[in-house]
């Protein structure tokens, strides 16, 4: 149960810091929001053609590895050493997407899973 009301507000925050970050940002300002809502991040999603099944499923998968990101973060910070905290930081981002793939790979045709892949590496070079 705790672990649920950790998730939902979480999410309540990612949420609500974006619907912040939309409306503080000035024309042109796109580098202030966070990396998934940038407007060619959030084009590249929407190119992919999911259908009404895929799509929530999707932002699950999307929603477990921007939190597991801030997860990874949160333990980094708290480690009494931040010695290669950079390499371990990218380590764990590798291995987010990784899974992140796989199950996409469950979800997504051939031909999506490609746009996919253009959607993922564009919103890695945003991280």
């Amino acid at each position: 149960m705790h672990r649920t009301f950790i998730v939902i507000a979480l999410g309540l925050f990612m949420a609500a810091s974006a619907v912040n970050a939309a409306e503080q940002t000035p024309q042109g300002g796109a580098e202030r929001l966070p990396p998934w809502m940038q407007p060619d991040v959030l084009a590249a999603a929407e190119n992919i053609g999911m259908t009404d099944e895929q799509l929530p499923q999707f932002r699950a998968y999307i929603t477990e590895f921007t939190q597991g990101q801030l997860t990874a973060y949160v333990r980094l910070s708290r480690s009494n050493t931040m010695r290669d905290a950079a390499r371990k930081m990218r380590g764990k981002t590798r291995k987010l997407m990784r899974r992140m793939d796989e199950q996409m790979v469950e979800i997504l045709d051939a031909e999506q899973y490609l746009r996919y892949e253009i959607y993922r590496d564009l919103l890695s070079s945003k991280l």
